[in-house]
């Protein structure tokens, strides 16, 4: 990590600490940061004044031997609320090992609140904020071990927890794919769109954030079909676009609020082509939300090139 400008008030470390990872306040007030400032090889949150007008503040709460706020499967397991006012981070603050969803305010005027308490060997592994900064949308095995499912929670802490996914064939999670989150929020409308990962298929579900209505599945063509790699939403969050492994078609777009089935707005593929979403390529909307640029080898196997997909109108390739 780069040091720290001299106009600003440098944190004091002790001997062999260091700073993890850094986060920014939107607003761009604060900057949220997790190091072993205080005791060598535990790693807790601060923040401090992005201007370095004041010392750094400590977030988490006293740990439990071992504990700390660490790298859970998430580059940093914090977030900060888009209205800057709150800092939300999973740590094994209680139980060693036993991660934990927190939320404390960013400038550290009050002790953190646990959002979400958990049992065994059970662990709450990402987790957003929604786009209000009201509640916290979650991954975890909270009611059946090693089983992920998705839920909710008021980001002050006023209130439980709310399973948000249908219920799960045995042998599906909420998962992620490539290490990305799999799921996404649509401000228009007020939900979270996510993939289900089965032993057979991996499919796409839509769900208000609050729980108040029973999720629906988006993917496939009148409901059928098989989501791919990764999911992204459109820029207005009307749309959600995938792609498909067990067809020669894609990618797909959907309305997030399940209003009208799924369409194609790209292929059909040549025999042996797919949508190519790895090694960084990826599907990007308009920013009208009109257009959909995806690389797939649609017309040549194995040659990758760009098309544009429309909503309402045919496709083409880019040049």
């Amino acid at each position: 990590m780069a040091p720290w400008p001299p106009s600003c008030s440098r944190p004091p470390i002790v001997a062999g600490g260091s700073v993890l990872e850094e986060r920014i306040s939107p607003d761009a007030s604060r900057v949220v940061y997790a190091a072993d400032q205080d005791t060598d090889d535990v790693f807790e949150l601060y923040s401090v004044p992005i201007d370095g007008s004041a010392a750094s503040v400590k977030l988490n709460g006293p740990l439990v031997a071992g504990g700390g706020v660490v790298n859970q499967g998430i580059v940093l397991p914090v977030r900060i609320s888009p209205d800057s006012s709150r800092v939300a981070y999973v740590a094994d603050a209680d139980l060693n090992q036993l991660f934990e969803l927190y939320c404390a305010p960013i400038d550290g005027s009050a002790l953190p609140t646990k959002l979400v308490a958990l049992s065994g060997s059970r662990d709450v592994v990402d987790f957003l904020i929604t786009p209000d900064s009201a509640q916290v949308i979650y991954r975890a095995d909270q009611d059946v071990n090693e089983v992920y499912e998705l839920y909710g929670v008021l980001l002050d802490g006023s209130g439980a927890p709310v399973k948000l996914n249908a219920p799960l064939v045995p042998g599906a999670d909420v998962g992620t794919l490539s290490g990305r989150l799999e799921f996404a929020f649509s401000a228009a409308s007020n939900r979270v769109v996510y993939q289900v990962m089965g032993s057979l298929s991996t499919d796409l579900y839509s769900v208000p954030n609050d729980g108040s209505q029973v999720a629906i599945q988006l993917n496939g063509l009148g409901g059928a079909g098989i989501t791919g790699n990764g999911l992204e939403l459109s820029p207005d969050g009307l749309w959600v676009a995938y792609a498909s492994f067990l067809t020669q078609d894609g990618p797909f777009v959907a309305p997030v609020d399940g209003s009208r089935p799924a369409r194609r707005v790209g292929g059909p593929m040549v025999s042996g082509g797919h949508v190519a979403l790895f090694a960084g390529f990826t599907y990007t909307f308009s920013s009208d939300s009109r257009f959909l640029v995806y690389p797939a080898d649609q017309e040549t196997n194995e040659v990758t090139e760009l098309f544009l997909g429309s909503i309402t109108k045919p496709i083409c390739r880019v040049p």
